[in-house]
């Protein structure tokens, strides 16, 4: 079944792949950048979000599908978990539209344009599901905004930074790059190149500090870099924040899915999956930063389905894991500053 409908997230014009007991539960919303589905009974909550928790949502989906899922799924948890989150700062969003511009501009100094949607009603617009309207909506789905409103904004920021010219006219945007825009750019690029720090997202529980310091502390180091636990670093910011900062500022990450398996003996927040491994491991792939997976064999079934296609490593001795990890660091990441 392929019927032109409205996105459940956005209202905007989408097309239905597939229904359950003839509810819609799979579709391809270019708002939303691509395909996803939804269990039935969350329907509802979806078309009540606030407007901010669907731009939340949204970069959750296209943060799965850099993952590699062409189709997430969202469920009630999910939905939970997106409303927890932040949109991204101001100069995080104008970052990524600048790469956005940049990969579908024709060529450097050249004047480009983007054929946009202002004033007018999505539902009042059949057109929105032709090509040339693609373009506006991965700025929409990149930038983490609401609507042109919110674009304006960000365009006219980058234009008072001296980055980017714009103007808009008749529904068309008109870009060109600036030779300092084109500078920030290279810098972008270069944030994490030549960082010596890897972030370990992973559980911090006295049951995995061998695996810590015989595995990945050591492994990590042997490929000449420096191993980041947020745990052992003193700071005096919300711990939110300072995990995104040292996230940003890391060549890679390694996530370690490990848990521990429901208890009666340990409050059920200390067990089941680690959500926040889970999170940094997206917000990594978000940036483009690279991800290491890694998890103990016994847990290697439980996987969420968000992760469980990778290539995890999967251990069960510290010192299997340290032979794995740095085997895995050089092939994939390459030898760093450090390397002996």
């Amino acid at each position: 079944m392929n019927d032109k409908q409205h996105c459940l997230i956005w209202n905007t014009p989408a097309s239905v792949l597939t229904t359950s007991n003839g509810l819609s539960s799979k579709w391809n919303s270019p708002r939303v950048g691509g395909e996803y589905a939804h269990s039935v009974d969350v329907e509802d909550q979806i078309k009540e979000l606030e407007d901010c928790d669907k731009v939340k949502l949204t970069t959750w989906l296209i943060e799965q599908r850099n993952f590699g899922i062409q189709t997430p799924k969202i469920t009630g948890d999910v939905i939970s978990m997106v409303q927890q989150r932040k949109i991204s700062v101001v100069n995080e969003r104008t970052d990524k539209i600048l790469k956005f511009l940049e990969a579908i501009s024709p060529s450097a100094g050249r004047n480009f344009s983007i054929q946009c949607l202002v004033g007018l009603g999505y539902e009042l617009d059949p057109t929105l599901m032709e090509k040339s309207y693609a373009n506006y909506f991965d700025l929409l789905c990149q930038s983490e905004s609401v609507d042109y409103t919110e674009l304006e904004f960000l365009f006219d920021f980058l234009q008072r930074s001296g980055y980017l010219e714009f103007r808009e006219h008749r529904g068309e945007l008109f870009f060109q790059f600036t030779v300092e825009g084109y500078q920030r750019l290279e810098k972008i690029s270069q944030i994490n190149s030549a960082s010596s720090n890897a972030f370990v997202a992973m559980w911090f529980d006295n049951s995995l500090m061998d695996a810590w310091e015989k595995g990945f502390e050591p492994a990590i180091s042997d490929a000449g870099y420096k191993p980041v636990r947020i745990d052992q670093i003193e700071h005096i910011d919300r711990i939110d924040d300072r995990i995104i900062a040292e996230i940003r500022r890391s060549r890679f990450v390694v996530a370690d899915f490990t848990h521990r398996i429901f208890d009666a003996d340990y409050p059920p927040e200390a067990c089941g999956a680690r959500g926040g491994v889970y999170y940094e491991a997206g917000y990594a792939h978000g940036l483009g930063i690279d991800v290491i997976f890694t998890c103990r064999k016994d847990l290697i079934k439980l996987l969420h389905f968000d992760t469980q296609q990778y290539n995890h490593i999967s251990w069960e001795a510290p010192d299997d894991l340290r032979t794995a990890l740095t085997a895995r660091i050089a092939a994939v990441i390459g030898d760093g500053p450090l390397k002996q």
